[in-house]
């Protein structure tokens, strides 16, 4: 077993960007590389969210961002505050315009760019305090990756065990999905393909600072610490894993820096949406208590990611969401409307989030609202922000594919966007490793916490309601940077605001 290793210094308490390439920015120089077989969409078009010819939902739906527009779009992204771009899948996927089925974990897509290119703007952001973390798929790939047609086709195949098999020794699928085989983890060749010599690690290593494993859960413990340890063998970097729920303590530092934190989200969203204070609260107490310290910090604390429905349609629409013990975004999840007779009918669903998909003119103003409230709570309760490309800017929408819309440049919500800057610029200037929270006060609609190291000290307040609520500030915080929204009379909580005190020791 490996010695524990601390979390790069970087990824505590910085503010991250989730983008997904395609649908981020398409670049000015991007070339001309056409797949044959893709379903090429012009930027901004209405997502495709039907069956194709053959009956099945597919995600050959390519709007063409790349790598190069990426870059281009680092002043927008200091502007922000942020520190570390979280990227998804950019590995060669026949037809999949999220890559979370790898056609060759070692070809970048050609419509994505070149390793160049990747190597250009990882450069470009060191230079400006920027780092790059790389989202993977190591668990499955797709039909179309050739190490599986060898397997299916070739009886002496060298890659024959490198997929899961059932009793009958068929081939196993993720969730079913026909177009996506599961590996076998325990295969010494398909171990040392991910994070042997020269394998898929060490080739992206160079150009990134960081993985995030898509589907971390389903990882053996061995699995992701191999990956940690080749990633390692020359610089830190940083191994984000997706978790659903609370990580295994076998996992946290072994192998694993930081796991996407759920948990967190679906209690600030519920705050906001159902006045559910007890669960903000709660798990707060949870992740301090089970986690060390350096994965406390570096938490990845997101309001919306590309799984789940965009907050501003969560806070907006809330009247759909989830209460209770069911996180708030499972609105597909039984009992639905659309589950009868043993049956999902995912037509009649995704008909229903198309109808649905627009916001009324108060729906739209009441998930601005508590968005830019939920933002605080996010920025500064625990962990790292995360910001998922697009909600800074006004994009809404339900469960992929209508989260997963192209950035609106040029039709910002500039109100939303600009309160967005504003904070995380703020949010920098607070150092927040070692801080812990301590609850201050709540009810059904105030929350107030402070954070305190030896560096400085923060207070922060918010009030969900439609009413002017007053709050206590403590003593030590009568004086301070503010950072203020909808506030009166320095202790005074309009609707809907907020307050942030910061001081330094």
């Amino acid at each position: 077993m490996s010695q524990i290793q601390d979390v790069p210094s970087w990824a505590k308490g910085a503010i991250f960007y989730q983008l997904f390439v395609d649908r981020f920015n398409k670049g000015e120089s991007h070339p001309n590389n056409l797949v044959l077989g893709r379903n090429y969409r012009n930027w901004g078009d209405e997502v495709n969210w039907h069956r194709d010819v053959h009956g099945n939902f597919h995600n050959n739906d390519y709007f063409c961002g790349d790598l190069d527009g990426i870059r281009e779009k680092i002043p927008y992204f200091k502007s922000l505050g942020v520190q570390v771009l979280y990227l998804s899948p950019i590995n060669f996927s026949g037809y999949r315009y999220e890559r979370y089925a790898s056609t060759n974990h070692m070809i970048i897509d050609p419509d994505v760019g070149t390793f160049e290119d990747l190597d250009n703007l990882h450069q470009t952001a060191l230079a400006n305090d920027m780092h790059i973390i790389l989202d993977i798929a190591f668990n499955h790939c797709n039909v179309d990756n050739l190490i599986y047609k060898d397997a299916c086709e070739n009886v002496n195949s060298q890659y024959h065990d490198w997929f899961k098999r059932d009793k009958n020794g068929s081939i196993c699928f993720w969730y079913g999905f026909r177009d996506m085989p599961e590996f076998n983890q325990f295969n010494e060749g398909y171990q040392n393909y991910v994070y042997g010599p020269n394998g898929v690690i060490e080739l992206y290593s160079k150009y990134v600072d960081g993985f995030r494993l898509d589907l971390a859960e389903n990882l053996e413990p061995f699995f992701i610490e191999g990956i940690k340890n080749k990633a390692n063998e020359k610089t830190p970097h940083l191994i984000v894993g997706e978790y659903w729920r609370n990580v295994e303590k076998d996992v946290i530092g072994n192998g694993l820096d930081s796991p996407t934190c759920y948990p967190l989200t679906n209690a600030i969203l519920k705050f906001l949406s159902f006045n559910e204070m007890d669960t903000l609260e709660r798990v707060m107490h949870e992740l301090v208590s089970i986690y060390p310290q350096n994965t406390v910090d570096s938490l990845l604390v997101s309001l919306d990611t590309h799984d789940i429905i965009r907050a501003i349609t969560i806070l907006g629409k809330s009247h759909y969401m989830r209460h209770g013990y069911m996180d708030i975004w499972k609105v597909d999840e039984y009992p639905s409307p659309w589950h009868r007779d043993g049956l999902f009918y995912t037509d009649e669903f995704r008909q229903f989030e198309y109808n649905h998909d627009g916001l009324s003119d108060v729906e739209y103003a009441r998930g601005c609202n508590l968005l830019k409230i939920g933002a605080i709570i996010q920025y500064f309760y625990l962990g790292s922000p995360c910001i998922y490309y697009g909600t800074e800017a006004g994009l809404y929408g339900w469960k992929d594919p209508f989260n997963r819309k192209c950035y609106p440049w040029g039709h910002e919500d500039m109100n939303l966007l600009n309160y967005f800057k504003g904070l995380g610029q703020f949010r920098n200037k607070f150092h927040s490793t070692n801080a812990n929270p301590n609850v201050v006060y709540f009810d059904r609609d105030i929350f107030s916490f402070t954070r305190k190291n030896n560096e400085n000290a923060v207070f922060v307040a918010v009030n969900r309601s439609t009413n002017e609520r007053t709050i206590a500030i403590p003593e030590e915080f009568s004086n301070g940077e503010r950072f203020e929204l909808n506030v009166s009379d320095h202790n005074k909580l309009m609707p809907f605001g907020g307050l942030i005190i910061l001081n330094s020791r």
